[in-house]
């Protein structure tokens, strides 16, 4: 819950910085080197917590069995649709909101 509450503020400053130094394309390489940095940490440092008796090798075959199962199940369906179009509803929002603060502000610039 703190990284939740904590990243929001300090990547843009830590971007900001970063950009002092680089270009964009380094903000690129610096992600993927947390990222890579993260995935073998979690690849050593995360343990299997299913014991072996208790654990399934479908495959893909058994993936398509299980999303197949999933979309039959009608509370689940709507629950992701749900969050589908909340998603959806909120990139418009942020989409529609920054173009017509873009187009404001050139027609305040228009008249001054």
């Amino acid at each position: 819950m703190l990284l939740n509450g904590i990243a929001p503020i300090l990547s843009p400053v830590l971007g900001g910085q970063l950009l002092k130094v680089t270009d964009w394309s380094g903000i690129f390489v610096v992600l993927s080197a947390i990222s890579i940095f993260i995935f073998i940490l979690v690849w050593v440092g995360v343990k299997e917590s299913l014991p072996k008796e208790s654990r399934k090798s479908g495959g893909l075959s058994g993936i398509i069995i299980g999303f197949k199962k999933l979309l039959q199940d009608r509370r689940s369906t709507r629950y992701a649709l749900f969050i589908a179009l909340l998603w959806v509803s909120c990139i418009g929002i942020k989409t529609t909101t920054s173009f017509s603060l873009a187009i404001q502000t050139k027609q305040d610039a228009w008249f001054t």
